[in-house]
């Protein structure tokens, strides 16, 4: 054989030969040019054959073997964030993964929690509770004085005036029916004596008025069944001296309330009501002064209550003592083009109660002893008008509290388990009216009936979401 044919024989052994080795099955590779075949380490993968080096699993896929031919996608639940991995991580507690191949997890939004690890969505906080922010492994309950009616809620809801929970995790308000009666009594002795106060038409010079009055106010909570109305009935006698006629005269003014409370079967009560208040007008530059009054007083009041809620066989003996004290401007401007005046009215009022109550079954056992304090301030305000006829005024408009301290807390110890130390909470305010409502006045023109006796009467109507509140009211005064 020649030189020339020998050479070209062995130059086609070696290119078949490398050709050979260089040719490598999908799963392997040749890192080192004829070298041998080694299978794609865990994290990668070769999927065509001939390779020289293996492909990193992109995010989102995984290669949990050596000498794969393809990359996992990452299934739901998990995600993968970064090229070449051999496992694919869980989604961790707070978040979840909806979809495969993720390459991040998302977190539980607002209203929503997942925990535990791998979710696959997000679970809705349930009724009673609330997820205020991302990314929540737990769902938290309404506290007192809240409640949640829907699932996935990203916010507890303020029980509304004439309402109150028992506990946490509510999913909706109880109506206070009888538990608030004291409060009730407080506030619609204090605004009856205030209102007359008002309205008290003095002669010329010093004089000293002397009114009873005949009250029937009816408290009715939207929506709730008849045992949560209430009706109080008062008798009150009602003092004012007066220095002057004028304007900016001062006032001394107080009242004695004597009330009876009827809550259809839900029980009844009695109790009285006292009032002190001084009240001058102050020029502002207007046509008529700003009237400013500060009073303080207290109601004492024992109310028989039907525990219904608990259990039929049981009732309680529930007595309060209501401290109240408050500050209120009110004024009034000519609005000429309605023939009518602007009635402007703001104030603080304060209401402490402490209350005992003792809960007992029909056998007459004593199943416990409760003692409570709370106190509630709020800032009520009215805007309306009123219209002067020749028998009578009206005046309408709403009236709101600001910034009300929405959760009253009562703390109540008892000796026995019959409520197991709950604690209650109200809103604000409790028995008087919605946060905004509706009023309507009709007040008739004081009747002069000889001897210095005088005689007039009015209505009122309060309507909010909650709570309606209807008011009759008859005065026969004597001046001197």
């Amino acid at each position: 054989m020649s030189t020339k044919s020998l050479s070209g024989f062995l130059m086609g052994v070696c290119a078949a030969a490398g050709a050979a080795a260089s040719t490598c099955p999908p799963g392997r590779f040749d890192p080192l040019d004829g070298s041998n075949c080694v299978p794609a380490p865990i994290g990668s993968y070769v999927p065509t054959p001939g390779a020289s080096a293996a492909t990193p699993a992109p995010a989102g896929y995984f290669v949990p073997a050596t000498g794969r031919t393809y990359a996992t996608e990452a299934p739901v639940g998990y995600y993968v964030a970064t090229p070449g991995q051999f496992a694919a991580t869980p989604a961790q507690a707070g978040s979840y993964v909806d979809r495969t191949g993720a390459t991040s997890e998302t977190p539980a939004p607002v209203g929503y929690f997942t925990n535990s690890p791998g979710a696959v969505s997000p679970t809705p906080a349930p009724l009673g509770y609330f997820v205020g922010s991302t990314g929540r492994t737990v769902a938290d309950a309404a506290p007192l004085g809240f409640y949640v009616a829907t699932t996935g809620a990203s916010a507890p809801t303020p029980v509304e005036a004439g309402f109150y929970t028992a506990s946490t995790g509510a999913v909706s308000g109880i109506g206070a029916g009888m538990m608030a009666s004291p409060l009730n009594m407080a506030m619609d002795a204090a605004q009856s004596i205030l209102s007359r106060q008002n309205t008290m038409v003095m002669p010329d010079g010093q004089s000293l008025d002397v009114a009873v009055t005949a009250n029937r106010t009816r408290y009715d909570q939207a929506g709730l069944s008849a045992q949560n109305n209430q009706t109080i009935n008062s008798t009150a006698v009602l003092l004012q001296h007066t220095s002057d006629q004028s304007p900016t005269a001062w006032k001394i003014f107080g009242g004695l309330a004597d009330q009876k409370l009827k809550a259809s079967t839900a029980g009844s009560g009695q109790g009285r009501t006292w009032l002190l208040g001084a009240s001058r007008g102050i020029h502002w530059g207007q046509a008529e002064p700003l009237v400013a009054a500060v009073y303080a007083g207290q109601s004492s009041a024992d109310i028989v209550r039907n525990v219904t809620e608990l259990s039929a066989a049981e009732s309680q003996i529930h007595s309060a003592s209501v401290r109240v004290m408050g500050v209120r401007l009110s004024t009034g401007i000519p609005v000429q083009a309605i023939s009518a005046r602007l009635m402007l009215e703001a104030g603080v009022v304060h209401y402490a109660q402490s209350a005992t109550a003792e809960t007992s079954s029909t056998t007459g056992t004593t199943a416990g002893l409760q003692t409570a304090k709370y106190g509630q301030m709020g800032i009520p305000v009215f805007v309306g008008f009123q219209h002067q006829f020749s028998a009578a005024s009206i005046q309408w408009g709403v009236r709101a509290e600001l910034n009300p301290n929405r959760q009253l807390n009562a703390s109540l110890t008892n000796a026995a388990n019959v409520y197991n130390g709950t604690q209650y909470s109200f809103a604000v305010p409790v028995g008087m009216s919605s946060t905004q409502a509706f009023v309507a006045k009709l007040r008739l023109k004081e009747m002069a009936l000889g001897q210095g006796l005088a005689f007039n009467g009015g209505a009122e109507i309060e309507a909010g979401s909650k709570l309606n509140r209807q008011q009759l009211q008859m005065v026969l005064a004597k001046r001197w």
